[in-house]
């Protein structure tokens, strides 16, 4: 059984993580990309700019539609937004095109306003999303939520599974949560992006307001609102309590995702079913409660509900924010408790090997009703 993946963007543990444990249960596993995602996050002049978007959207997708290796599976993620539907057309009806949706298209685009909703670009480029849903052997989702509202808007897939991003949980495998004492400080941060997708404003009226006692606040981030967040905390009254820095190398990383407590992850409105923060589950591995900022109906709400490993906050609500950080995050006893459930769940459900097993189980049941070939 051979497997090829073509993700544009590489570099995540995560990622890396579930291709070496599909490898280790038997699957002869085959990558092609055309960027580490450190080099994505730290674009900054022109030139970079110019550099990354012509290696990801012409290059590599010359290259892999010229290319695309031999393989029995082939899975075909959302960077670039256009290559998975003609990927499939590249490779007909007796190849095994999986689509993995990270983000969907062109919902993405007109939330972020880079196109208008109804617009010609949006309908081609919506059209290339149906194809895909609609053709390819198998379509891949991270959430319930953004399965059904996909396949209500583009079209039925001819197979469609959930399979979580999951986390490499190795790291923070023999670092339990442990119960603080009542007089140690909380461990509270923001890791990965902060672009369009997230909601700050959220955060920053929260940390612009009173002092919150007991918390030092971390923001490890980058992404198109992290640079005026920065700016407008820096003038709040709480900024001897607040750490504003840039992404971390992987072993700072793993060190402050061990120290850490509390991890806050957002959905900004509107954005709820079209996205998944993949950094939520790195968070639950490592043993940390999550405050999720987002929709009360979406797929990372009903993550935390189902494992009982947080606290879901509806965007804009700071009362409900600052209630929750003053009494249940505050006590040692409840926050331990969240913690624990993260870290199960984190270790034994969503962790790379549990993920490669359900990759494994989807080529194994599209082998199974294969198409006869010629």
């Amino acid at each position: 059984m051979r497997a090829r993946f073509l993700n544009g963007i590489n570099g995540d543990a995560f990622w890396n993580g579930t291709l070496e444990e599909l490898s280790n249960q038997g699957v002869g596993v085959t990558h092609s990309r055309a960027l580490f995602v450190e080099h994505y996050r730290k674009r900054k002049s022109f030139s970079e700019w110019f550099s990354t978007t012509w290696s990801l959207y012409f290059w590599y997708s010359i290259r892999v539609l010229l290319y695309p290796g031999k393989a029995e599976f082939y899975t075909i993620t959302t960077n670039p937004f256009f290559l998975p539907a003609f990927l499939r057309l590249r490779l007909g009806a007796q190849k095994h095109s999986i689509f993995l949706v990270y983000d969907l298209y062109p919902d993405a685009l007109e939330l972020a306003q880079a196109v208008h909703k109804g617009s010609f670009v949006s309908k081609i480029i919506g059209g290339l999303t149906s194809y895909a849903v609609r053709n390819c052997s198998a379509t891949v989702f991270l959430g319930e939520s953004l399965k059904k509202h996909a396949e209500s808007r583009f079209g039925k897939s001819k197979h469609s599974v959930v399979i979580p991003v999951g986390a490499d949980a190795r790291p923070f495998t023999n670092h339990l949560p442990r119960c603080l004492e009542p007089t140690e400080k909380i461990l509270i941060g923001y890791c990965g992006n902060l672009g369009r997708a997230h909601d700050s404003m959220t955060l920053l009226e929260l940390l612009s307001g009173e002092l919150l006692g007991n918390f030092d606040w971390r923001f490890h981030s980058f992404g198109y609102s992290y640079q005026s967040f920065k700016l407008q905390i820096s003038n709040s009254q709480n900024l001897n309590s607040v750490s504003l820095e840039g992404p971390l190398s992987d072993q700072a990383w793993t060190e402050l995702m061990r120290k850490m407590h509390i991890a806050i992850v957002t959905i900004d409105s509107g954005w709820e079913n079209v996205v998944m923060p993949s950094k939520t589950y790195s968070a639950m591995a490592a043993g940390q409660a999550i405050i999720a900022i987002c929709a009360e109906q979406c797929d990372l709400a009903e993550l935390i509900r189902k494992h009982d490993c947080g606290w879901v906050v509806p965007v804009g609500d700071v009362v409900r924010l600052r209630q929750i950080l003053t009494t249940e995050a505050s006590d040692p006893n409840i926050l331990f408790k969240k913690r624990q459930n993260a870290f199960e769940a984190g270790q034994n459900l969503y962790n790379c090997s549990a993920i490669a097993k359900q990759w494994k189980q989807l080529f194994e049941a599209l082998d199974t009703n294969s198409i006869p070939r010629p």
